[in-house]
């Protein structure tokens, strides 16, 4: 929808009729100035007016998957363009501390079994209208419906499935209620560790129910509001040209502090073309870490106005496995004709490593079992080829690998895999697609293998379980995984989490249902009249923005 376009057309048709009822026909105006001077110091004026306001364009390389927020609020290629209008109702810090947002504090009873959350008080919609207690409930009815096609949050509550978050009889038996406006009270289907509910509360925002609540359910996805959303964030939203951008206004209300500019943009621009805009001053600063190829990112250290940032990062790509297609015995063998380092030069240069598995010991995670070690696959393509013969693969077919159109460094990565198959004798196709395509054929048991990635935490074993799930991404068909990753959720000591999360990482070095390929170090660029980002591992993913410092 691009609005802006007839709406500078009609000011620009008005300012010809103001034009023409002042001038006399001399070319004079009509109390004697010259029409031409006129005009121009009422340009000079706008020049200056527009020059005064502070504007950040952050680029990103995917267009959103929905209209509807809510739809994909863990997505990064939507959170890009939720975060600046909706808070977060905890953030993280780059250590992996919990961090009040929306929620400012949170309490647990003395059986673990109750959690009392509070409401920042000064939260408010940006109709003015009080963020309460109300709109949480209303939040958790809607994801918890199971006619609900979006993704989900609230699997820890009483009357609701753990596995698929959809409430089991009625929503007035879901373990959530109102204490007061600003004070929610969740009661847990089994005693929880404190800190591990809360964390499953990243990324998980909240609707408006007094604009929302009397859209029919069955319209709520595709409602007119979503094309006007009115948020509780930072950021006002303002205009959007569809597929290329969103575009927002400072909220001076924000209960947080005002943000130190006053629009926002956040703009689609292709991997490739990038740099190009990042050095134009077209794009102000990357919303994401490791979007530049390696040689743009070579490119971006020599540019004096830029600022770039290499940290240790949490961040890995995988190759993810149809586990129906494919026995474990075949999933092995494909370990060994791999080779992982090769595949990681190819896709960032000296920025990634060969990865082992989903935690990053060079990081120090903390659920990290050393136990693996003696378990890693070392490249052997003769051993790997003969591996898959003994377990009957074919090689006559042709498989398929999908990965996303605009994350070029996982396009490169596919076409090293590609080349790694045929020399193992197997014909390997590269199919790219946007998320939402590959999504769907994930979901849909269509895929032989896909090539995605993962953000990573610093503190949560369970920040993979969605890949476990049966019929999930992976079209898991053993239960054991998700059952370890559940028990993970109500467990209430770190040993006895990492006990559990220990025993997944051998069970996927014996089984690989996914194969991890390699973890990512963190580059990141932003113009350096940008300041005060916070550019910690896991801050890039907070964006704070009423934080940032704007020249």
């Amino acid at each position: 929808m691009k609005k802006k376009s007839s709406i500078i057309l009609v000011l620009c048709l008005l300012v010809s009729l103001i034009a023409g009822c002042g001038s006399a026909p001399n070319g004079k105006s009509a109390d004697g100035t010259d029409a031409a001077v006129q005009k121009t110091e009422t340009e000079e004026v706008k020049e200056e007016k527009a020059g005064a306001e502070k504007v950040v364009t952050a680029g990103v390389i995917s267009p959103w998957m929905s209209m509807c927020q809510f739809m994909w609020p863990t997505k990064d290629v939507q959170q890009a363009f939720t975060t600046p209008m909706y808070d977060q109702c905890i953030t993280i810090s780059g250590t992996g501390e919990l961090e009040p947002r929306l929620f400012s504090s949170w309490s647990i009873n003395d059986d673990n079994t109750v959690v009392t959350v509070k409401i920042h008080p000064e939260a408010n919609w940006h109709d003015g209208t009080p963020v309460t207690a109300e709109d949480v409930i209303w939040t958790a009815s809607v994801v918890t419906n199971p006619d609900w096609s979006g993704e989900r949050n609230f699997y820890s509550l009483a009357g609701v499935d753990p596995t698929t978050s959809i409430c089991l009889e009625s929503f007035d038996k879901v373990g959530i209620k109102a204490i007061d406006d600003k004070t929610v009270e969740f009661t847990l289907s089994s005693p929880m560790n404190l800190e591990l509910f809360m964390k499953s509360y990243y990324r998980t925002y909240i609707m408006p129910s007094h604009l929302l609540k009397d859209i029919p359910f069955e319209e709520l996805e595709s409602a007119e509001f979503w094309r006007n959303p009115v948020g509780n964030g930072p950021f006002k939203f303002d205009s959007y040209i569809d597929g290329e951008r969103f575009e927002y206004v400072a909220n001076e209300d924000y209960y947080l502090g005002a943000p130190d500019f006053d629009r926002l943009i956040v703009k689609v621009v292709s991997s490739s073309a990038m740099l190009s805009a990042l050095k134009s001053g077209d794009v102000d600063i990357l919303l994401y870490s490791n979007v530049l190829s390696s040689n743009d990112f070579e490119m971006a250290k020599e540019d004096p106005n830029l600022e770039v940032v290499v940290c240790e990062g949490f961040a890995h790509d995988h190759l993810l496995i149809n586990n129906k297609k494919f026995t474990q015995e075949q999933r092995v063998a494909l370990n060994y004709i791999i080779d992982k380092n090769m595949i990681a030069k190819g896709a960032f240069g000296e920025y990634a490593k060969p990865a082992l598995a989903m935690f990053n010991k060079e990081q120090g995670h903390p659920f990290y079992s050393p136990a693996i070690e003696d378990m890693a696959y070392e490249y052997d393509l003769e051993k790997g080829v003969q591996m898959l013969k003994d377990a009957g693969f074919d090689f006559n077919k042709t498989y398929t690998v999908h990965v996303q159109s605009d994350q070029q460094a996982r396009v490169t990565a596919c076409t090293v895999l590609q080349q790694q198959f045929q020399q193992a004798g197997i014909k390997l196709e590269v199919i790219q697609a946007d998320m939402a395509t590959i999504s769907a054929a994930l979901n849909g048991n269509e895929c032989d293998f896909a090539l995605m990635g993962s953000a990573g935490t610093p503190f949560d074993p369970n920040n993979e379980h969605f890949y476990y799930w049966i019929d999930g991404w992976n079209q898991m068909t053993d239960p054991k995984y998700d059952e370890a990753y559940k028990n993970i959720k109500t467990s209430l000591t770190f040993e006895e989490q990492y006990q559990l999360s220990e025993q997944i990482q051998k069970w996927q070095m014996e089984e690989s249902p996914m194969i991890y390929l390699y973890y990512k170090m963190q580059t990141f660029v932003y113009n350096k009249r940008i300041s005060n980002v916070d550019t910690s591992p896991f801050g890039l993913k907070n964006w704070k923005y009423e934080q940032w410092k704007v020249e």
